[in-house]
């Protein structure tokens, strides 16, 4: 397993490098035990979220499990598995619901699950009834300020509670240019991969951030997925809502960095 240790170059949220061995160990040590008990599977409607992180998956996990016939795990390909198909095929019969679903990032498919061909996994996935839901983010600049408010603050949702946050960051310039090429090229690699697959598309900020917009998103997402309507409102809220030009310390810097490219447009949004 002469991959698992370079994983992490791959990760794109800072606050998800983890001791990779340890985590290939358990992953195949759950795997198994879920395995012995799903000799005779169950008929479940299934569907999974195909989404990087900070681009709203949460809201839409939380808020999809608040419907009385849905399960929706977070991240079950996390870790590494042996027969990934098969471990989420087994884990949608062993939920115990009418629908599952789970939400996995491209990289969790290319670099955990050593997936060569993510496009084909997911059309073998669409091949067998699964379902799936694109959630992207538009605002690559926001996109990065988001993963450095989350790692100042140790926390990356806020449902309300009080507690002491962050009112400014500093971006380091260099990281934000980085952070920017590998959420667009990973963007361009998801493409790719649905490219031709029957899915749902979802834009963080025009589907999911205004709290307006998201009765009727919750809608739609329920109609796709053939789900009985209910009323569904997110319990999660925006955790970052000012202008970039009072987030970012060096808001100037960043401006003058990305004056001329193509996502100096994104400063201007609120």
């Amino acid at each position: 397993m002469a991959w698992l240790p370079h994983i992490n170059e791959l990760v794109p949220e800072v606050y998800e490098h983890r001791p990779v061995l340890s985590m290939a160990r358990k992953g195949f040590q759950n795997e198994a035990r879920l395995a012995h008990w799903q000799l005779h599977r169950r008929r479940v409607n299934r569907f999974l979220i195909f989404a990087q992180g900070r681009t709203g998956s949460t809201l839409l996990t939380s808020t999809l499990n608040m419907h009385s016939q849905v399960v929706c795990d977070d991240e079950i390909l996390g870790v590494p598995r042996m027969f990934p198909q098969n471990f989420v095929e087994n884990r949608a019969s062993d939920s115990g619901a009418h629908n599952f679903g789970f939400h996995v990032k491209i990289y969790q498919l290319s670099a955990w699950q050593r997936v060569d061909d993510v496009g084909a996994f997911l059309g073998s996935l669409s091949a067998r009834g699964w379902k799936i839901i694109y959630l992207f983010r538009e605002n690559l600049v926001r996109h990065a300020v988001s993963n450095v408010f989350a790692e100042a603050l140790g926390a990356y949702h806020d449902r309300g509670r009080g507690g002491e946050r962050p009112r400014t960051v500093y971006m380091e310039p260099n990281r934000l240019l980085s952070d920017i090429k590998l959420r667009s090229r990973q963007r361009t690699a998801e493409r790719t991969a649905l490219d031709g697959l029957d899915h749902l598309t979802l834009c963080y900020e025009r589907d999911l951030e205004a709290p307006d917009a998201q009765k009727a998103t919750f809608t739609r997402i329920q109609s796709y997925l053939q789900l009985q309507q209910e009323d569904l409102v997110p319990d999660l809220r925006k955790m970052v809502t000012r202008p970039l030009s009072d987030l970012l310390q060096n808001y100037e810097e960043i401006q003058s960095l990305l004056r001329g490219r193509p996502e100096a447009r994104f400063l201007d949004d609120t």
